[in-house]
């Protein structure tokens, strides 16, 4: 009998020591909550009965100090401190509580020299002065969360420890010279931390005079320590910053040779220097990659870019290509698709052969037939597939087949419906419509893609739609629409005498008509396309003048100082034309593009 008293007496108090528990925990629920929700007279409360636990007091220290220092009652705060103090000793951490007091009183002088304590006194504990910086970093005060990672480094005796930290720290308060710095100190001995670096300087760096100034104490740094590739890597990858492509190529190939790397890193920058059209060292480049041999992976990618990279700097030069250039460079992919093969790897190679022959040596049905076989081939995935298709249809457009251009258009439109390939297809089938006077189906099609998920196509369609509006509202035959859009088409085709000949004929039948600033747009791009950039410069600088509040006048604008920037050499008025720009069309789909090389151009005078 009397043990099972004992029993039921165990089981009772058990339920009570549960019930106290559940009791407990509730409360620092309600406690935490009154603290997220700035209710500190009422979370204090709570606090103080639950710091009598002894389990409890590691868990609610911070939350009931911080809540104290809310209500500026600094005596309690003072005396929780202290009181902690003096049971686990003077420790960095609760010396760091004493300081933030003195600091919420107004007390710098007297914050400081504790803080000063606190890094004094620091343990060569890793974690200990982790935390402690991270309570510095959380309250605001950056410069002594640095010094404690300096101070902790210094007494951990290694230099590269809580470098991250620190490039964190420098890259967040924009101390460039100290990032700087940390950066080649880390890299002198981690080079796993080469991407996260370049990551840093980017996001840091704001103008090529930071990166000048990296420059000259990245070569030293390198002069000294010439066999750490991933400073010779950094190194190359500044000078592409700078667009010094040229020394960044030596450098790249240098790197390539020495770890004897199969030429990834020299390919990847010969795609940039093509993109920003340094078309001689990129070529340069390729032409590395190529000497490598045909067993190279980078072989057969570098021969194809190699020859895109030609087209590219015959077509873009300032003058027009003769026919025995473009000839030549026709038997140039002919002879690499020889080589290489017609297949999934070379079909860009073989659309890029058909607009060739199609558009500028009048061999349509040959870039047909091209096009026309490369959609048999094996192992092209849908976008290549798609991208073909709509390629077709372009030539097919060119060749006046207009109901097969369609019927291809809408298979991409079909197989990729809500996708910027599918958006790109209905576009161009909207233009065969316009193209063809049919108007009133051309613009349904062109209001539905005003809402593309792709900005240029939307933007094109609403300009279109707007212009078949505009000119078919009070005119509702649309006749002066009509010869503009076979002006337009002829344009399509490359025939830009015969374009710019219908274009002056239509000013003369239709004086003063809406269509006008239009047809100083189509001019201005025609006469670019032939490579008078004086007559196209003046045709965008009419539109300014005569047609300020028109669709097409920040068009004409950035055109204009694109003309004068890249054509012209006249850099002063493209800086005029970006100024106008950036001033009168804030709005404006270029405003990016324009602030940025506006941007270029003022730091380059």
């Amino acid at each position: 009998m009397r043990i099972k008293k004992l029993i039921l007496l165990f089981a009772f108090l058990s339920c009570c020591t549960t019930l106290l528990q559940a009791q407990q925990e509730n409360a620092i629920i309600q406690a935490q909550q009154y603290f997220f929700n700035g209710d500190y007279q009422n979370a204090i409360k709570l606090y103080q009965k639950l710091y009598q636990n002894q389990q409890y007091q590691d868990f609610i220290f911070d939350n009931y100090f911080n809540s104290l220092l809310k209500i500026n009652d600094f005596d309690e705060a003072t005396k929780l401190v202290k009181k902690r103090i003096k049971e686990e000793g003077n420790s960095p951490s609760l010396l760091f509580y004493l300081a933030l007091i003195q600091q919420n009183k107004g007390n710098a002088a007297e914050a400081d020299k504790i803080y000063a304590d606190v890094i004094k006194n620091l343990p060569a504990d890793v974690f200990t002065i982790s935390a402690i910086a991270s309570n510095f970093y959380n309250n605001n005060n950056i410069e002594m969360a640095t010094k404690t990672f300096l101070a902790g480094r210094r007494l951990l005796g290694n230099d590269t420890q809580f470098s991250i930290e620190l490039i964190n720290i420098y890259r967040y308060t924009k101390d460039k010279n100290n990032l700087s710095a940390e950066i080649l100190n880390v890299l002198e001995s981690t080079t796993e931390y080469l991407q996260m670096a370049k990551s840093s300087l980017q996001r840091t760096f704001e103008n090529t005079e930071d990166y000048q100034t990296f420059k000259t104490i990245l070569i030293k740094k390198v002069q000294k320590a010439p066999q750490n590739i991933a400073l010779s890597d950094l190194l190359a990858w500044t000078f592409t910053q700078l667009k010094e492509y040229d020394l960044a190529l030596v450098q790249t190939i240098a790197l390539d040779k020495r770890s004897q790397d199969n030429g990834a890193k020299v390919f990847a920058l010969s795609n940039i220097m093509a993109d920003n059209e340094a078309y001689d060292a990129a070529i340069k480049g390729y032409n590395y990659i190529i000497e490598k041999g045909n067993n190279n992976s980078y072989y057969a990618p570098s021969k194809l870019e190699l020859l895109k990279l030609q087209k590219e700097k015959l077509l873009n030069s300032n003058h027009s290509p003769s026919l025995v250039d473009l000839q030549k460079l026709a038997n140039s992919y002919e002879d690499i698709l020889e080589m290489l093969g017609k297949n999934a790897r070379t079909i860009k190679a073989i659309s890029e052969l058909a607009r060739l022959k199609a558009y500028y040596l009048n061999q349509v049905q040959e870039a047909e037939l091209l096009l026309e076989l490369a959609l048999d081939t094996k192992g092209l995935n849908p976008e290549d597939l798609a991208e073909l298709k709509i390629e077709l249809a372009d030539i097919y457009t060119l060749h006046k087949n207009f109901w097969d251009a369609s019927l291809m258009l809408g298979q991409v439109e079909k197989s990729f419906p809500n996708h910027p390939l599918g958006q790109e297809a209905k576009f161009k089938n909207a233009k065969i419509s316009f193209y063809k006077g049919d108007f009133k189906w051309a613009k349904s099609q062109l209001d539905v893609l005003k809402a593309s998920t792709s900005q240029l196509i939307a933007n094109d369609a609403l300009d279109l739609s707007l212009l078949i509006q505009d000119n078919t509202f009070e005119d509702t035959s649309g006749n002066a629409l009509k010869v503009y859009a076979r002006t337009e088409f002829l344009r399509f085709q490359n025939l830009n005498n015969q374009a710019l000949s219908l274009l002056d004929s239509l000013t003369k039948a239709y004086p003063s008509h809406a269509l006008d600033d239009d047809i100083w747009v189509s001019k201005a791009r025609i006469f670019s396309n032939m490579k008078q950039f004086e007559q196209a410069a003046k045709a965008y600088e009419t539109i300014i003048e005569k047609h300020s509040q028109s669709i097409w006048a920040d068009d004409a604008l950035f055109n204009l100082a694109l003309l004068y920037q890249d054509k012209l050499n006249n850099t002063p008025k493209a800086k005029q034309c970006y100024e106008q720009l950036l001033e009168k069309f804030p709005g404006s789909l270029y405003v990016v593009e324009a602030n940025k090389k506006y941007r270029l151009l003022k730091e380059a005078i």
